[in-house]
């Protein structure tokens, strides 16, 4: 259509494919009609708040619902994009000396989750097939709405290599995520903020190697470096904090072919079940040592 004055509006009676248009315009505007169907297409609405339903301390199970137009919007939902922002608290002191304390987010991850990999199986596939082969979607566009409206669980974090902070979470951190719908048209505007939501706490660092510093007959002293943070990112300054509760010696009394486990690291050994090999050991006299903190 052009025009050389600004049309006042532009009523489009159905969404759906149809041979019917009605225009209401002002006067003296030139209008030119094609052939083709009146059919919207927008980037999708915002979809439901996120819930965290469970969590470990590298992982999340969040729960959202479909965005409000996922039925009346002609282009067919493509994309999620789940925003992980990181919580922290940030102190300040004003020019008179007096901390104040600002909680802040800052966006630390992003992870883009494709819709053929939340449909059930089979539609999944039939939709994987038709997005490779650049087809339509008309025969199964029905099915994958009333798939999507049931809402979306996804678990962030569910990777092989836990180690990659760019794909999982940290232990003992706090978080807000936000859910971003994408269709052929681009991304539409983000949800709501879940509540700030805290990871567990995770197992702590390894221990350094213990050494053995004296010796007697019937002694051994052992000393080795503690674990550099105890199930949190590594805060020395907070080690206290981050929940180490206990140490274990474990040892393996080769003559006697038996094993032993020292808590605390206090002389007051128990017999018990066979841990040799458990830990990485290190060969001193006729013992064989080796630490697990947990």
């Amino acid at each position: 259509m052009n025009s050389t004055d600004e049309v006042s509006r532009l009523v489009l009676n159905t969404v759906q494919p149809t041979s019917k248009l009605e225009l209401v315009i002002p006067e003296n505007t030139l209008f030119k009609l094609s052939g083709k169907s009146p059919c919207i297409f927008t980037r999708p609405a915002t979809p439901g708040r996120p819930e965290v339903l469970w969590k470990t301390d590298r992982t999340a199970m969040l729960s959202w619902a479909a965005p409000d137009d996922l039925f009346s919007n002609f282009a067919l939902l493509q994309q999620y994009n789940i925003i992980v922002l990181k919580v922290f608290q940030e102190t300040k002191e004003d020019e008179n000396k007096v901390l104040s304390v600002e909680l802040k987010t800052v966006q630390v991850m992003s992870v883009l989750l494709e819709v053929e990999d939340i449909l059930p199986k089979e539609l999944g596939k039939k939709y994987a097939a038709i997005k490779k082969q650049r087809g339509k979607f008309t025969e199964i566009d029905k099915s994958v709405r009333i798939a999507l409206s049931n809402g979306t669980t996804f678990y962030l974090g569910n990777v092989t290599d836990m180690t990659d902070t760019s794909k999982t979470l940290l232990p003992y951190t706090e978080y807000k995520f936000q859910i971003v719908a994408v269709n052929q048209q681009g991304p539409g505007p983000a949800s709501a903020e879940s509540i700030v939501s805290r990871t567990e706490m995770g197992r702590p660092s390894t221990p350094g190697t213990p050494s053995a510093i004296d010796k007697s007959k019937t002694t051994l002293i052992i000393q080795w470096d503690s674990p550099t943070a105890y199930g949190a990112p590594n805060n020395p300054a907070n080690l206290e904090s981050d929940g180490l509760t206990r140490s274990a010696l474990y040892y393996y009394d080769i003559s006697q072919q038996k094993c032993a486990i020292m808590s605390n690291a206090t002389s007051n050994a128990t017999n018990g079940a066979d841990c040799a090999g458990r830990h990485t050991a290190l060969s001193l006299s006729s013992f064989v040592l080796s630490l697990s903190g947990f």
